[in-house]
C-alpha cells in the first residue's frame, strides 16, 4: 500500500455527534483499516507452513502423502487457527508462525494463544469447537453467552429502568435477532433457550423494581400475557418480545466454489433469497416471500443479516393495518432516506 494513503487512513479519525475526533495511536474500533492491514501482514503465512509441511526437499508438492501432517490454516482478519497431526508439529508451525511474525514486527499474544486437543475444544470467533465421540460440534461459546447476558442486563436494569415496556420490547429484539442470526447456524439451541430464562428473570426484576408495592399477581398480568398458544409472552398491545429459543437452526449452506459475486448475480441473489426463507418464519417469511428478498425502497436484494426495518405501506397513522399485505422489508438506510426526503416535502 501507499504510504501516504495508508498514513491518511490512520489519521482519518472519525466523527461522532457531529464532531471529528483524532486518531493518534492505532486504528478506530470497528474501523476497515484494521482488518485490511492484518489480511496484508499475514499474507504469506499460508505460503510458510506449505513449504515446511506440504514440499518435499525439492520444494515440490508431494501429493504422496496428501498432507499426512494435517497441517492446515484457517484465517479470518487477525483471527486463525493452525491444524496439526500432533502436539509436536503444532508446536514446530507455531515457532514458524512466530518467526514469520517477527519480520513485520508483530507477536503472538500469549493470553490468547494455546496448543490445545480438538477433544479439549478451542475458541475462535464467539463459537466453541470441540469434538465429542468423534464428532465436531460447534456451539456459541461461554464468552459470547456471557457478554449477551451482560448486555441484555445493562439494557434492561440500568439504561431501560425508566423506558416503557415498548421501548424496552424494542431494544431487546434488536439486541436478540443481532445474536441469534450470528449463532442460528451452529448448535445452538440449549444456549438460546438458557438465554429466555435469563431474560424472564431479568425483566422479572425490571417489573419488580418499577412497582414494589404490587403483589405478585398484579405484576405478572400487566406486563405478560398470552398470545396465540403461548403463556408469559412479555407484550403490550403493540408489541412483543422475541422467544429466543424459537429461532429456527439453519445450517450454513456453502457458496459454490466457481461463483463470482460480480459475475453471478442472479446466483447470489437467489442464494440471499433462499437463506431468508430458511431463517424467517411466521409472517415474516411470507413478507420476504412476497418481495423476493428485495428492498422495497431500492429493490436490491437484502441480505437475512442486513440492518433491516419493516415498512408499512399504508402507515399506521393513515389507518393502515399490521398485516402482511401492507407490510415490507427495507434496508435501514434506505428507510432513513425515504423518512428525510418526506420530512422535507
Amino acid at each position: 500500500m501507499d504510504k501516504s494513503v495508508l498514513k491518511q487512513f490512520l489519521k482519518a479519525g472519525f466523527i461522532f455527534k457531529g464532531e471529528l475526533f483524532p486518531t493518534e495511536d492505532g486504528t478506530p474500533q470497528g474501523g476497515v483499516i484494521s482488518p485490511i492491514l492484518a489480511n496484508m501482514a499475514l499474507d504469506g503465512m499460508q505460503k510458510v507452513l506449505s513449504d515446511r509441511f506440504h514440499t518435499n526437499r525439492l520444494g515440490k508438492v508431494d501429493l504422496r502423502f496428501k498432507n499426512a501432517h494435517k497441517v492446515n490454516l484457517v484465517r479470518y482478519a487477525d483471527d486463525f487457527v493452525v491444524t496439526a497431526a500432533t502436539e509436536e508439529i503444532a508446536l514446530e508451525a507455531k515457532e514458524l508462525i512466530k518467526d514469520f511474525l517477527k519480520t513485520r514486527g508483530l507477536e503472538l499474544s500469549d493470553e490468547k494463544t494455546v496448543v490445545t486437543h480438538i477433544n479439549d475444544g478451542f475458541d475462535m470467533l464467539g463459537w466453541t469447537f470441540r469434538k465429542f465421540k468423534g464428532k465436531l460440534i460447534v456451539k456459541p461459546s461461554k464468552k459470547s453467552i456471557q457478554a449477551i447476558v451482560r448486555n441484555l442486563s445493562d439494557t434492561i436494569l440500568k439504561r431501560g429502568k425508566a423506558w416503557n415496556q415498548d421501548v424496552l420490547i424494542m431494544k431487546l429484539n434488536q439486541q436478540i435477532r443481532g445474536w441469534t442470526n450470528y449463532h442460528q447456524s451452529v448448535v445452538a439451541s440449549e444456549a438460546f433457550a438458557h438465554l429466555d430464562y435469563i431474560l424472564y428473570e431479568l425483566l422479572w426484576r425490571w417489573a419488580k423494581r418499577r412497582h414494589p408495592k404490587k403483589g405478585q399477581w398484579w405484576i405478572s398480568t400487566r406486563y405478560w400475557h398470552r398470545r396465540e398458544n403461548r403463556n408469559w409472552v412479555f407484550a403490550t398491545d403493540t408489541k412483543e418480545l422475541i422467544r429466543v429459543d424459537h429461532t429456527p437452526i439453519v445450517r450454513h449452506t456453502k457458496v459454490r466454489e466457481a461463483a463470482n459475486p460480480f459475475l453471478d448475480t442472479e446466483y447470489f441473489k437467489q442464494r440471499k433469497f433462499n437463506q431468508g426463507m430458511k431463517k424467517l418464519t411466521g409472517r415474516f417469511k411470507l413478507i420476504w416471500k412476497n418481495q423476493d428478498g428485495c428492498c422495497y425502497h431500492c429493490g436490491m436484494p437484502l441480505d437475512i443479516l442486513d440492518e433491516r426495518e419493516i415498512f408499512f405501506k399504508v402507515p399506521k397513522s393513515c389507518g393502515g393495518k399490521e398485516e402482511v399485505a401492507n407490510m415490507a422489508y427495507v434496508h435501514a438506510d434506505c428507510q432513513r432516506i425515504y423518512l428525510e426526503s418526506r420530512s422535507k416535502e
